[in-house]
């Protein structure tokens, strides 16, 4: 990771730890809610993979009853240059998850995420900020929402990755 002052405005902005945090946690909340337990840490290098690169985003199903494998048949040009984006925004997803332990807003315990007891009402204005703004962002909010309750009904991780063509 580069110095902060030091990134593009671009990466900064797209790519700042709180954005890419919240989406994190939408994602891992979902899972929780739809899985009854916590997200493998393993499945959140996933997120922002896909709800950040519109064609892949814009390509997911409308429902989570579709499943993964019949959704990657459907859409095969998904798993071209999918391990690369994951491969490059690895250390993206770490900056923000650390950004969200530290305000323990997730909280890990064996490699499982859970929704940590930190208060996301003293980063309201971030929340604010990020649901009143673009239709873009908003559309990767729902879609991290949505990615969060459709891994939860997907096999085991390691079958996800595979499924996907990524190496963990």
């Amino acid at each position: 990771m580069s110095i902060w002052s030091e990134r593009q405005a671009e990466v900064a902005n797209l790519l700042n730890p709180a954005f890419c945090g919240f989406l994190l946690r939408e994602a891992v909340s979902s899972y929780v809610s739809e899985a009854g337990e916590g997200m493998p840490l393993s499945l959140c290098f996933l997120v922002l993979p896909f709800v950040l690169h519109s064609p892949t985003r814009e390509a997911l199903p409308s429902s989570i009853r579709t499943t993964l494998l019949a959704w990657l048949q459907a859409n095969p040009e998904v798993r071209l240059e999918f391990a690369f984006r994951v491969r490059s925004i690895t250390p993206f997803t770490r900056e923000a998850l650390r950004f969200l332990i530290i305000r323990e807003l997730i909280s890990t315990d064996g490699g499982i995420l859970r929704v940590g007891t930190g208060n996301l009402n003293n980063a309201r204005g971030l929340q604010t900020r990020i649901t009143s703004a673009t239709e873009e962002i908003a559309d990767c909010v729902v879609r991290a929402r949505f990615l969060g309750r459709w891994l939860a009904l997907a096999p085991d991780e390691v079958t996800v990755y595979n499924f996907l063509g990524v190496q963990p």
